[in-house]
């Protein structure tokens, strides 16, 4: 049997203890979908945190073996310790509910999708199984995925998209004989963004994201030794940025913008150096609009510069009475292998049995009956009660990996 062909025991609100018991004895009982709600108004101070109505909200802390804190990086290697104590387990997937818009974070030391994928690397490690590997190729079977663990984003929708693709206007690059790679560019708002990354191969794999000015049409320029030169116009003036690119792939800027130098270099595209070529452009791309940022590395820009895909990201379908409106429409109308809805609601739950029926990963959460769980068994059936005698004879029934 493949992975997503299974179906496993899942909770809903892993961490709020009570009938679920802690995570470790969610573990111990069999469960192999965990849900953990994200949040980061306060990154810089704590990092992410998880809890419901809010950080640390409904956390059963130090809970029968469970974390004392709320952070999520303590959770997560709680998770990593189970699995490496029980090397032999069916693969355990986590779902990432982010209750923050991740998307709005303006760096990695805010707490962007960059951060969250650096905890994710360094939580669960070789653990870790990498949507970017797995690619569009079919998912392997359960024995093959033994002691390792699933991440799925869900939650906040801008966060989701957000993880899939970058939008922008006027993109730039520049390039150094090292393979580094800096992009920048201009949002609907004025804001200016940018980009970093290391050419490897025939690709690009792009580290840090942040924001940093405002303006429009903007230019960039890299020395070799790290200093980065970014001009861009502003008031009908062209002024200078300069920082430096470290060895993570974070640029430290300095302070202020000057005149822009005579020999300012012009917005460019394009980008070579040390036989290696990059370039940039928008295009419409899988659903996403015109202004998705695209980048090759030889005549054409096909391919999304977008964060390194360890998470699989999960579409949603809202009840009948909020409608599909709540979900992005590039998610609802895309290729996604997660799906998810809420099993008391019917029409939410007919789209997600659909989504089954197309191979999709689905899971229904609070499935509070047999009732709730429908007529087509689906991957994760998260309850909030996994040790209730209806939950027990329902897992025999659709036969459930036990381990």
């Amino acid at each position: 049997m493949r992975y997503d062909e299974a179906t496993f025991r899942a909770t809903h609100n892993s961490y709020e203890g009570g009938a679920r018991g802690s995570v470790p004895r969610q573990l111990d009982r069999g469960v192999r979908f965990l849900e953990l709600d994200v949040h980061a108004g306060d990154f810089e101070e704590h990092g992410y945190r998880i809890g419901h109505a809010g950080p640390g909200n409904a956390v059963a802390r130090g809970l029968d073996g469970n974390p004392r804190s709320d952070r999520l990086a303590d959770w997560l290697r709680l998770i990593a310790g189970w699995s490496a104590a029980n090397a032999d387990h069916a693969p355990i997937t986590i779902a990432l509910d982010c209750k923050s818009d991740l998307s709005d974070a303006r760096s990695f030391a805010g707490g962007n999708l960059a951060a969250l994928n650096a905890l994710l690397e360094t939580t669960l490690g070789d653990r870790l199984v990498r949507a970017d590997a797995l690619g569009d190729g079919p998912w392997p079977q359960l024995d093959d995925l033994r002691g390792h663990v699933v991440t799925v984003l869900s939650g906040d929708g801008d966060t989701r998209v957000a993880y899939l693709r970058d939008g922008g206007r006027m993109p730039a690059v520049a390039l150094d004989t090292a393979g580094n790679v800096v992009e920048v560019h201009a949002s609907r708002r004025g804001e200016l963004w940018y980009w970093t990354g290391v050419h490897t191969g025939d690709a690009v794999t792009w580290r840090r994201h942040g924001s940093f000015g405002f303006g429009t049409r903007p230019a960039v320029r890299l020395d070799g030794e790290g200093k980065v030169l970014v001009v861009h116009e502003e008031d009908g003036r062209r002024w200078a940025r300069t920082g430096r690119l470290d060895g993570a792939g974070e640029i430290a800027w300095e302070r202020g913008t000057k005149q822009a130098p005579r020999d300012a270099p012009a917005p460019a595209a394009r980008a070579e150096a040390g036989g290696r070529t990059v370039v940039v452009a928008t295009a419409p791309d899988g659903g996403f609009d015109p202004e998705t940022l695209l980048y090759g590395t030889g005549v054409r820009a096909d391919r999304r510069i977008r964060y390194e895909q360890l998470a699989f990201v999960e579409a949603q379908q809202a009840p009948l009475k909020l409608g599909p409106l709540r979900e992005p429409p590039q998610l609802l109308g895309g290729d996604q292998r997660f799906c998810a809805a809420p099993a008391g609601d019917r029409y939410a739950r007919a789209w997600a049995e659909a989504c089954r029926a197309r191979g999709r990963i689905v899971r229904l959460w609070q499935v509070r009956s047999f009732d709730d769980a429908g007529d087509i068994p689906v991957s994760f059936p998260a309850t909030d009660d996994p040790a209730a005698p209806w939950y027990e004879r329902y897992c025999e029934k659709v036969g459930a990996v036990t381990r």
